[in-house]
């Protein structure tokens, strides 16, 4: 997803001042995380889960949030426990038809590309990236 950085059109985490920000949480980032969670949950809204019987894995990773802190109990970002309980009121629960596997980039930039080979080689059903 890309966001309005600064006048034009980037991803944030791109931009020094945007990833700056980010590391003091300012509330630049909580509106677009909020905006990010509002269009995820309208679009996983037309989804319903499947009783096939298949478990679906969702890969979720964040850039700060460490890995333990990417639950439905977050206090870190509005959209990570928006996300967990619209998976939940569509019928995707944890451990039974849903498997999640999460990873963080722990603030560190230089790791971002390593996650992203990490999150990629693993296939899974869907990627969140939030940023």
């Amino acid at each position: 997803m890309t966001l309005r950085c600064h006048g034009r059109y980037d991803a944030p985490l791109s931009c020094v001042k945007c990833y700056n920000s980010l590391q003091k949480g300012e509330e630049y980032h909580e509106a677009a995380d909020f905006i990010a969670g509002l269009m995820f949950t309208s679009t996983m809204g037309r989804a319903q889960a499947q009783q096939t019987g298949k478990v679906f894995r969702i890969a979720f990773a964040h850039p700060t949030t460490p890995v333990a802190d990417i639950n439905q109990a977050s206090k870190g970002s509005l959209v990570i426990p928006a996300i967990f309980e619209e998976l939940i009121r569509l019928g995707y629960v944890e451990g039974r038809n849903l498997l999640i596997e999460r990873y963080s980039g722990e603030g560190r930039a230089a790791h971002y590309p390593e996650l992203v080979r990490a999150v990629v080689s693993r296939n899974p059903d869907l990627i969140i990236a939030i940023h």
